[in-house]
């Protein structure tokens, strides 16, 4: 089985371009180097993420984000045991959606998903559209 979370965050109005670009670049590092797939998505001043991966590697994650000085109001809409990952052939995955490149490929993957559906692709797939379609 393979812990997924869900998480939607407003970012700190202090953070700057470099801010965002070395957060970035250390979010994919870290969570790829812990076999973490999933998205990180940033609009409007707001972050959504999902990871998906062992249970006490999300674990950890997650409580360290919440303790994280860059955003606030952090809060958790998913979590759950899945048997299989949604993200894992998605950009060798863990991506960074935080340009318009990234985010079609992003529209195309859901798309792929929409076209395969199953169970809990479902609720992911609803989260990232309403967030995309309000960023």
């Amino acid at each position: 089985m393979i812990h997924s979370l869900c998480y939607f965050s407003t970012a700190d109005s202090s953070l700057g371009t470099n801010d965002f670009e070395e957060l970035f670049e250390y979010v994919v590092t870290k969570n790829t180097s812990q076999e973490i797939t999933g998205v990180l998505v940033y609009g409007q001043g707001n972050f959504m993420q999902i990871m998906e991966g062992p249970k006490k590697k999300i674990i950890s994650i997650f409580n360290r984000i919440k303790e994280d000085n860059r955003h606030h109001n952090v809060i958790k809409v998913i979590e759950k045991d899945y048997p299989d990952r949604i993200f894992g052939k998605y950009d060798y995955g863990f991506k960074v959606v935080k340009d318009l490149t990234s985010l079609k490929e992003l529209k195309n993957y859901i798309t792929l998903l929409n076209n395969n559906p199953s169970k809990h692709t479902s609720k992911f797939i609803s989260l990232i559209e309403h967030f995309l379609k309000n960023t």
